[in-house]
Formats: C-alpha cells, sequence, structure tokens
C-alpha cells in the first residue's frame, strides 16, 4: 500500500490520586567522565557522584541520561536528575532551543537540579570537547536567559523562606545570580535582590518540579542540600501525570487514557474532543468518574484530540491543563521544515515522521507543483525518513512530496 503527503518548502536563503512521597520519585544523577565540566571540577563531581549514589540514585552517563529522559517523557513518572557536571550532555541537548529531549523533559513534567555554572553555557561533547553557546544557551533551552542579574557581587547569599523550605543550607558568595523577575521561586538572594538560587516551573500549576539551580559559583555544593532541594514536593490538587503524554503519537485507535489523581480528588471531570476552540470555550461536556483512568476508541488515524482532567472534591474544582495527542497515521507526517516554511537553508536536511507500518518512501520534489503532485520524476528512495536535497536556488519554493510504503 502506498500513502502520500505533500509539503510545501521555500528556499530564500542559506541561511491525578494519593499524596505522592518521596519515594516514588524515579531518581537519576547525571555523570560523565568524558564530557567536561567546568565550574564543578572533575574532583568535585566525583565527590557528587558518589553521595548521590550512596543516595539511592542511579548514576547516568550521557547516552544513559538520553534513554532514560525520554523514558520519563514516556510514562509521566515523578521524576528528578541531579547534574553532578555542570554542563549539558549534547544526548539530551542535541538542538540548542525548546525541541531538545532535555526541554521536553522539563514540559512532561520532570525536574532538573543544577549547581554551578550557568546552565548550557556550554554543550559538551563525548570527547572532552564542547561548544559554546554564552549567553544563548539557557536563553534558548530554558526560555530565558538564567544569569542576567549581578554579576561578580560576592555577595553572601540570603536564604529566603522558600529557599529553607526547600530545604537549602549552604551559603555562598554569588557569582552569576539571575534576574528575580525572570523566574518562578527565589530561593536564594544577593544583596541587590537578585536570584542567587532559584525554580521555574514548566508546567501550569506547579510547585516543586521544573529547573532548579543553586549555588551559582565555583567550588562543591553541599550535596545534602541538592538531595533536599531534588525530593522536595508540596500537596499537589492538580491531576498529574497524564498518559499519553502531550504531544504523544499513538499507534492504535483505541486509547486508555490514565492520570494520577490530586490530593484531594474525590472524583474526576474528563473532557475529550478534536474541537481545541470548543474545549476552550467550555463546550465540551465532560465525563464524571471516580477512576483514574477512561477507554477512548473509533479514533481517527491523523486526527489530533485534546483532553483535560478537572480534579473534584466537594464544590471545588481544579482545573487541568490541556493535554493532546495525535493517533499515527499511514501518510508520512510531521515534516521538516515545516509546510511553507520562508527562509530554509540550502543545505537544509528535509526529515518527516513515518507512517505506521512503512518499510521504504519515495520522494519527489521540484519548483512545480503541478508535477511534484502528480509524481512526474521520482527524485529519491529511502528507508529513513531523511533527505537531502542538492542545487538548491537561493529565492526558490520548492514543493516535495513522500509516498510512505508498507510493503
Amino acid at each position: 500500500m502506498c500513502k502520500r503527503l505533500v509539503f510545501l518548502a521555500v528556499v530564500a536563503s542559506v541561511c491525578g490520586l494519593a499524596t505522592v512521597h518521596a519515594g516514588e520519585w524515579k531518581r537519576a544523577a547525571y555523570w560523565d567522565g568524558a564530557h567536561w565540566t567546568n565550574w564543578v571540577t572533575d574532583d568535585n563531581s566525583v565527590v557528587l557522584r558518589d553521595a548521590m549514589s550512596a543516595a539511592g540514585y542511579e548514576v547516568l552517563n550521557a547516552d544513559q541520561l538520553k534513554t532514560w529522559m525520554d523514558a520519563r517523557i514516556a510514562d509521566g513518572e515523578l521524576s528528578v536528575v541531579v547534574f553532578c557536571r555542570d554542563n549539558g550532555p549534547d544526548t539530551v541537548c542535541e538542538t540548542v532551543d525548546e525541541n531538545c529531549t532535555l526541554r521536553k523533559y522539563l514540559n512532561a513534567g520532570g525536574k532538573i537540579v543544577w549547581p554551578a555554572d550557568i546552565p548550557f553555557y556550554n554543550i559538551t561533547h563525548s570527547d572532552l570537547s564542547y561548544s559554546g553557546y554564552a549567553d544563548a544557551g539557557s536563553a534558548a533551552i530554558l526560555g530565558f536567559y538564567a544569569a542576567n542579574g549581578l554579576w561578580d557581587s560576592g555577595n553572601t547569599v540570603t536564604i529566603t523562606e522558600a529557599g529553607t523550605a526547600w530545604g537549602l543550607t549552604q551559603t555562598w558568595g554569588s557569582v552569576r545570580s539571575a534576574a528575580a523577575a525572570s523566574v518562578d521561586i527565589v530561593l536564594a538572594t544577593d544583596d541587590s535582590g537578585n536570584a542567587t538560587a532559584w525554580v521555574k516551573h514548566y508546567l501550569p500549576h506547579d510547585t516543586f518540579r521544573g529547573f532548579v539551580r543553586t549555588f551559582d559559583v565555583s567550588g562543591l555544593p553541599d550535596a545534602g542540600d541538592l538531595i533536599r532541594l531534588a525530593e522536595y514536593q508540596e500537596p499537589y490538587e492538580y491531576a498529574i501525570q497524564l498518559i499519553p503524554t502531550n504531544g504523544q503519537v499513538v499507534p492504535d485507535t483505541a486509547v486508555t487514557l490514565k492520570w494520577r489523581a490530586g490530593d484531594s480528588a474525590t472524583s474526576h471531570n474528563v473532557y475529550f474532543t478534536t474541537d481545541l476552540a470548543a474545549l476552550n470555550a467550555g463546550q465540551v461536556q465532560p465525563t464524571s468518574t471516580t477512576a483514574t483512568s477512561m477507554d477512548v476508541a473509533d479514533l481517527v488515524r491523523g486526527t489530533t484530540y485534546y483532553w483535560r482532567v478537572d480534579e473534584v472534591a466537594g464544590d471545588s474544582v481544579w482545573e487541568g491543563m490541556v493535554y493532546s495527542f495525535i493517533v499515527q497515521p499511514f501518510t508520512a507526517w510531521g515534516p521538516s521544515p515545516a509546510d511553507g516554511a520562508m527562509f530554509v537553508r540550502l543545505d537544509q536536511t528535509l526529515s518527516w515522521e513515518g507512517g505506521l507500518g512503512a518499510l521504504f518512501r519515495s520522494l519527489y520534489m521540484g519548483a512545480s507543483y503541478d508535477e511534484v503532485d502528480n509524481a512526474v520524476v521520482e527524485t529519491a528512495q529511502m528507508v529513513d525518513p531523511t533527505f537531502i536535497p542538492e542545487g538548491l536556488e537561493a529565492g526558490k519554493t520548492y514543493y516535495w512530496r513522500v509516498d510512505e510504503f508498507d510493503g
């Protein structure tokens, strides 16, 4: 069977539940001697690694960290990883933007504790080399510049009330603080009120997960502080750990929606629809249930479904965030560059998500929509869903089509 999809590219220039207990955390520590560390020296990183291991944290190298984060993105389990080396490895920072694995992990409800150097100032490689991104690294991955407070103040930090609640005890002389207004929780400050330890959340209503930075100076951060920051949590009234996870591609046309209930919930209102606008406008009727799962069937391939779980306890309702998933189609989908993209590089690699069961594919590309749409001349056949075109001209509009074959 053959399934086809035509994309457009413009080349313009090169260019919910019971209360969560600490023992339920999936806990990991990142350490990889083949990846360079900066302010946390090699010797100090070993001290941290051994302390984390003794506390029951699973020590992961750069490749294992990628596998672990992918698994947490998929299962939505309550999880945290402490960085014992203060640079981002290229296995989870494959791209320096919000599409990298590390940011997807945060978006899925993951938690990261990061001491010392400015997050993602450098991205490291397995030969101890690194790529420097300076100010742009944290801005691209975390969504804000993580050190735009007062540099090199040397002020002895003051632990805030929130920092004490989170378990912070160590003080230090601040070197790379962040603007307090750019973070969600300030755990410690310098004399000017800048955030020298802080938390940034990546899920609505979150109070204890996200990206946690502390000890913004070189040296040895207190391992006990890192563990307390990692495992800090609060009562949570909203449904969490929704499966399918946000943006997930599901292979089947029947799916079981699952979630973990809020701490006080006695029932759940589940909204399920293909119409996001209607959901946001309050035009979708919910299904009320006391279970923490719901089966949905007869789903349509290639369709995006939206769902939300509101937690109910008496007269109180805690409105959850909207999740979505797509049922994997038979055709190719998710093209990169996206359909209609402008200013695509001349050396841009074309890629896409393969259709269900596809074994190989044919690609047609050219400057004529009609010729591509009618498959006049096949450009290439391939197994992997990627293609590097040659001979593209700046300023031209190109069309491309992918036919998927399942044999």
